[in-house]
């Protein structure tokens, strides 16, 4: 497991830090960066990018130039 936190319910506890995240980087008007978080065995984001606002590849990319070296 890339972050090495065995034991912990990674479903249903990440989901709450990825949303404070998601929050944070709206109120500063920047991409999310919980865009970045996919399934280690998909690549695929969690549930949270279904029929969301914001489309998750445009994420992606949105948070790759805001933040990509100049």
């Amino acid at each position: 497991m890339a972050l090495d936190i065995a034991g912990v319910d990674l479903r249903n506890q990440m989901r709450h830090v990825l949303d404070d995240v998601s929050r944070e980087c709206e109120r500063r008007k920047e991409p999310s960066l919980a865009a970045l978080v996919v399934n280690q065995e998909t690549g695929q984001p969690g549930a949270g990018w279904e029929n969301g606002v914001r489309e998750w590849p445009q994420e992606v990319r949105a948070v790759f130039r805001k933040w990509a070296p100049k």
